[in-house]
Order: C-alpha cells, then structure tokens, then sequence
C-alpha cells in the first residue's frame, strides 16, 4: 500500500533522461503520481488507523506529505514555463542540470555508502532484499510497458518509474 501511495521519484526523471526514456512521459508520471499521492497517502494512513485503532494525528505527516509534494511540483512546473517561453535557455539550462543532476545523483551514492559503513556486512540479508526488491520493480514496469505495446523510449520511462518507486523502499528498509 506505501508503494501505490508514494509520490514519482525525479530521480526516474533523471535515469529516462540519460537512458533516452520519453522524458514528456517520465515528467507527466512523476507530476501525477506525486499530485495523488497527497490524496492518496493521507487516505491509506487514516484506513489504517481506524483498523488499528491509532490516533490519527501521530501517525499522518501532513506537513511531510504537502512539502514533498512542493518540493516536485516546483522544479517541475518552472522547467514547464521555461521550456515553453524560453526555448533556447531551456536548451542551455538542460545541458547544465544534466550535469548537476550527475552530480547530485554522485553525492546521494557517497553519502549512503558512507552512513551505511560496515552494517553492510553484517546485515547483508537486508541489503540483498533491499536489491530484489528493486530489480522485481524495474523488471515489472518493463513487462507491464511490453505488455501495452509502448515503444522502447516509452518502456525505459515506465520501467524507471516502477523501479524507482520500488527503490525509495528499499532505501526506507535499510535505515
């Protein structure tokens, strides 16, 4: 249920671009999934409060839930408005935020690799399934794509954004 409810990741953003995914697709993916996401996961934690009898303001970050939801609807809608009144800057723009979105996608590793330190070895099974899990994601984005007939730019969008979904809870898992 967490997964269904989680907002688009704009790392699968970044991963379609360099891959060559349909980036119009990867972006519309990650607006909507973000956009029910604030209906979405608010909805699911209070069906499950009332079946574990919790209260319901411990357990609903609202403020978690609307600041990430801001944090993608931002950059997203300014790079709408910039490519569509500024082309030539779009272009520009989109050579230089490729290269910081390595940068960013570099020092997210680094700094896992570093908190996670020597835990990787004596918890190993976490990290395995942490990687399955991933890889079962990206595998059923791909099938779900070849299953409609999309065409491959479209299948490698699609495929990330299962993944990516997928990857946040690994993540979430191993911490």
């Amino acid at each position: 249920m967490m997964i269904a409810s989680s907002p688009g990741s704009l790392y699968a953003i970044i991963f379609a671009y360099y891959i060559g995914g349909d980036k119009a697709l990867s972006i519309c993916l990650c607006l909507i999934s973000t956009l029910l996401s604030t209906i979405t996961y608010p909805l699911i934690m209070m069906v499950s409060s009332f079946i574990n009898n919790i209260s319901l303001s411990s357990l609903i970050p609202f403020w978690q839930t609307i600041s990430a939801s801001f944090t993608q609807l931002i950059p997203i809608s300014v790079g709408w408005i910039v490519a569509h009144y500024f082309p030539t800057i779009s272009l520009y723009g989109s050579k230089l935020l490729s290269l910081s979105a390595c940068l960013a996608i570099l020092a997210s590793m680094s700094s896992s690799i570093l908190k996670i330190g020597t835990t990787i070895f004596s918890q190993w099974e976490i990290y395995i399934v942490s990687i399955v899990l991933s890889i079962f994601g990206y595998l059923i984005g791909w099938s779900l794509a070849k299953l409609m007939k999309l065409n491959p730019f479209q299948c490698r969008s699609l495929c990330f954004h299962c993944g990516m979904q997928n990857t946040t809870v690994s993540i979430a898992i191993i911490q």
